[in-house]
């Protein structure tokens, strides 16, 4: 199994989803949501910036994928 794909695949996936916690920040700016909320969604987004961009530094060398043989 190719694990640096898989590690780069997962790292892209974590950056998508911290993309699309814009779409809860700009609805708790709308409701005037208490300051804990923006914190706790920034915080969220933070980490999972850093995960994303740590495991997205090296890209793969073989971006196909390695089926397992079986003994």
């Amino acid at each position: 199994m190719n694990r640096s794909m898989i590690r780069y695949l997962l790292s892209k996936l974590l950056l998508i989803e911290a993309a699309l916690l814009i779409v809860p920040l700009v609805v708790a700016t709308i409701y005037q949501e208490p300051a804990k909320v923006f914190v706790s969604i920034g915080a969220t987004m933070a980490i999972l910036l850093g995960l994303g961009l740590l495991g997205s530094f090296h890209k793969p060398k073989d971006f196909t994928f390695m089926l397992k043989k079986e003994s």
